[in-house]
């Protein structure tokens, strides 16, 4: 998997933490 992807695959999880951490509250 090259850096570029796996940065991109990190900030899509990133995202989803923050969205779910939105949908918590």
């Amino acid at each position: 998997m090259s850096d570029q992807t796996r940065a991109g695959l990190e900030t899509i999880v990133k995202n989803l933490i923050e969205a779910a951490k939105a949908v918590e509250r």
